[in-house]
């Protein structure tokens, strides 16, 4: 009998134990999957910030326009001892880069530390290209000072990779897109209307979430365009009379590039977030 009563004894004791960690494992899964589900869900994200382009990509700012006469002018005045009051007006110029604002709006669904979401980004930007100098003749402010606008927007997805939220949350994101793109200038032949083209795009940023709600990062984005022209009307102006019915060659006037291959643009920006 007692050492039945023993037996007795240290099964009970058995029993406890593989009760007390039967409890603690359930309770350790119990608290993971509330850690989980705590992290888990849907946020949404709306931000908006001023943009730089990285460099101008307007024709100007690699090649300035040339008023010249032509050389059929020069040989036919040097028959009639002519003077002409210029034979060549080559100045110099300059354009800015793109400077603008920007904003988009983010919708994911987070698993743990990544998450997956959908973007709509919309932009903005000016660009102003300038001839210096007095030219011999007459011509139109618009081809000695341009001025380029340019809007637009699109979607893309991404994917996004996130901290465990706190008082301070580190996050970062990549995707792809598209834009579509409308372009206005100042241009008369243009009559008002804009020039448009779609451009594949990836964007990437990083950024801090605090105080839960409170979103300040820095965004950069490339959009893989090709070149954008716009074509002045100069045979409405008399240029290619020149003075006193002198001809001349137009170069980098009739067909102005805006904006050349790919564009680049980086954009520190300040939102809210709501969610997880």
């Amino acid at each position: 009998m007692q050492i039945m009563g023993v037996a007795v004894r240290k099964g009970s004791k058995t029993l406890v134990w593989l009760s007390r960690i039967i409890l603690s494992a359930c309770l350790l899964l119990t608290a993971r999957e509330a850690r989980a589900a705590d992290v888990d869900g849907f946020y949404v994200n709306g931000h908006a910030g001023f943009l730089w382009g990285i460099q101008s990509t307007h024709g100007w700012n690699n090649g300035c326009p040339v008023l010249e006469v032509s050389d059929e002018a020069k040989a036919e005045a040097a028959a009639q001892g002519v003077t002409l009051p210029f034979t060549s007006w080559a100045p110099p110029c300059s354009a800015t880069p793109p400077l603008g604002a920007m904003m988009e709006g983010r919708i994911g669904l987070r698993f743990r530390y990544i998450g997956l979401e959908g973007f709509l980004l919309g932009s903005a930007d000016w660009t102003s290209a300038t001839l210096e100098g007095m030219p011999p003749i007459a011509i139109p402010d618009y081809a000695r000072s341009m001025q380029i606008g340019r809007v637009g927007g699109g979607p893309g997805i991404g994917i996004r990779l996130m901290t465990k939220p706190a008082g301070v949350q580190l996050s970062g994101g990549v995707g792809g897109g598209f834009l579509a793109r409308f372009v206005y200038t100042n241009v008369s032949s243009l009559d008002g209307s804009s020039v448009s083209y779609i451009a594949p795009m990836v964007r990437a940023d990083l950024g801090l979430v605090f105080a839960k709600h409170f979103v300040l990062g820095v965004m950069g984005w490339v959009e893989f365009s090709g070149d954008v022209s716009v074509r002045p009307d100069v045979s409405m102006l008399g240029l290619n009379e020149g003075p006193s019915g002198i001809d001349l060659d137009i170069q980098g006037l009739e067909r102005v590039t805006v904006f050349s291959g790919n564009q680049y643009f980086l954009s520190p920006y300040f939102g809210f977030q709501f969610g997880k």
